[in-house]
């Protein structure tokens, strides 16, 4: 009986034991279930960052190249608005050279009538002079028209 009791008690010993591996194994593979399970939850919850990380990254590239054509755009204005300034400005500096050369120009032909007509006012001034202190002159002057006059008829 002592053995049969021995014999009872390692047997229930190893099926204690068994059992204790089993449950250790029981455990031991719910904890690696788990295991996997939080990885694959860690692997999409990275693959979703991975992803907002993406489209945060186009979504600014798309916001910065707003901004590279905006700014090109000013540019192109800023440099369109110099040009045209400075051809204004060009413009108006000519267009005072040319007032001033027109206005030399005017005081000249100006000063070359003024200076035509005192000439031809002078000559026939000084003719006119001599006519009145000469009678002689005067009256052969008077007689040459009267007969170019009367030959003219």
């Amino acid at each position: 009986i002592i053995s049969q009791l021995r014999t009872l008690a390692i047997q229930a010993e190893d099926l204690l034991q068994q059992q204790a591996l089993e449950r250790e194994d029981s455990d031991y593979r719910h904890l690696e279930s788990q295991a996997i399970q939080l990885e694959n939850l860690r692997e999409q919850w990275l693959e979703e960052i991975r992803y907002l990380r993406k489209q945060k990254i186009e979504s600014q590239n798309a916001a910065n190249q707003l901004v590279i054509q905006a700014l090109k755009r000013q540019a192109l204005i800023a440099t369109a608005t110099a040009r045209y300034q400075a051809k204004a400005q060009a413009e108006r500096q000519n267009e005072d050279i040319r007032l001033r050369a027109l206005r030399a120009r005017a005081a000249q032909e100006r000063k070359r009538l003024l200076e035509a007509l005192a000439v031809g006012l002078t000559a026939l001034g000084n003719g006119i002079l001599r006519l009145l202190k000469d009678p002689d002159l005067l009256f052969k002057l008077i007689t040459a028209s009267l007969f170019i006059m009367i030959g003219a008829f």
